[in-house]
């Protein structure tokens, strides 16, 4: 069983990004595996911890919200006499589904958002990206290594500083 137990911690790890990676790259499905896989090496303790109380913590707000449906929906009689505990009805049922259901809809966007941070994080980390993402807003790092000027920028060959450079013809 220690082994199965290491097996689905090394999946688990290996693959927590690979969802931010398919979607935010568009890559097929087995790149996006690898990508995940290569952006995790190193940092595997770190991705299990996060990944780890994330669930917890989801784990435990979804059952807050869910625990007055189920007690309304008949847990509360099975609550105060166990013995008592008889089939559920259709009511019951939907009372104790309509509670998962909340639950779920509000930590799923929690869990989704910590995998995106968590990804940003490995790329930032391992990649650069912050220096990309300021990049493509405009920001001028101090430090960072300056982008190429363009083509239209570029002074011709053969001209004089500060002279004037000749443009494209205007038809006036």
């Amino acid at each position: 069983i220690t082994a199965v137990i290491a097996v689905f911690y090394l999946v688990w790890v290996a693959l927590a990004v690979a969802t931010p990676a398919l979607m935010l790259e568009k890559q097929p499905v087995l790149k996006a595996i690898g990508r995940s896989w290569r952006l995790v090496r190193g940092s595997r303790w770190r991705v299990f911890f996060v990944n780890l109380l994330a669930f917890i913590i989801t784990f435990v707000i979804a059952n807050i919200v869910a625990a007055p449906f189920q007690l309304f929906g008949g847990g509360f009689e099975s609550f105060l006499d166990p013995a008592a505990a008889s089939e559920p009805t259709l009511l019951e049922l939907i009372i104790v589904s309509l509670g998962g259901v909340i639950g779920s809809m509000i930590t799923l966007p929690f869990s989704a958002a910590i995998t995106v941070l968590l990804y940003v994080d490995l790329r930032i980390r391992r990649e650069g990206m912050d220096i990309e993402l300021a990049r493509a807003a405009g920001v001028t790092l101090p430090g960072a290594p300056q982008t190429a000027p363009t083509a239209q920028a570029a002074p011709q060959p053969g001209a004089q500083p500060g002279a004037p450079q000749p443009g494209p013809p205007t038809n006036g």
